[in-house]
């Protein structure tokens, strides 16, 4: 009967231990996207990988 109960009180350890690790990733993560969203607030969004919007121009008639 003790074995059973070392086995059980083994297995809510563990479960305790991953609840743990996953409330630890998930808060790491909430983190990190506070500080980019404060970062970009702070600096402003990147346009340098946005192409700037060019005019198309009227086509130029060949020289005959």
């Amino acid at each position: 009967m003790g074995g059973a109960r070392r086995g059980l009180r083994a297995m809510r350890g563990a479960t305790v231990a991953d609840l743990v690790f996953v409330a630890i990733m998930v808060a790491f993560f909430a983190l990190a996207a506070a500080f980019v969203a404060a970062c970009e607030r702070i600096v402003g969004t990147d346009t340098s990988y946005e192409t700037p919007t060019q005019e198309v121009a009227e086509p130029h008639e060949a020289a005959a």
